[in-house]
């Protein structure tokens, strides 16, 4: 399905849908030489909607293989890291998902879903990954 897909080549991308708590969670990975970047979403269903007007719920997580600019001096959060498969340091944001990814992902064709967010973590990861100080060259 892939080959179809306007994505870098260079890069590895991972889907994974489960069962997380109960509830029908994805997860989408991009993995550069820089790091990672992963996209969680998970739906709550009709029933919370109803109550707390949000039913989708998600975070946006990025993996850097070296200390970012931002913790130069922090010890690695990972020492096996699922997107890195090494050390990482991490951070992220549940806002960015609520308010870019989440609307997007509701509003699109679904046929085009897996591809728009591959084609937006490959841009996060290449704008908040790439060219910084931890970077080291990549």
């Amino acid at each position: 399905m892939l080959a179809n897909w306007n994505l870098n080549r260079d890069y590895r991308h991972k889907y994974e849908m489960f069962f997380r708590y109960g509830h029908l969670t994805h997860v989408w990975s991009v993995e550069i030489a820089a790091g990672a970047v992963h996209l969680y979403i998970s739906d709550y269903g009709e029933k919370r909607e109803k109550h707390f007007v949000d039913r989708y719920s998600g975070g946006v997580q990025y993996h850097w293989r070296y200390p970012p600019e931002h913790r130069p001096n922090a010890a690695p959060q990972h020492h096996d890291c699922p997107y890195t498969h090494g050390v990482c340091w991490h951070d992220g944001t549940s806002t960015y998902a609520t308010e870019h990814y989440i609307p997007m992902i509701e509003h699109m064709p679904i046929d085009s879903v897996h591809e728009m967010v591959f084609r937006s973590l490959e841009r996060d990861a290449e704008r908040t990954l790439i060219g910084t100080p931890a970077c080291r060259g990549c």
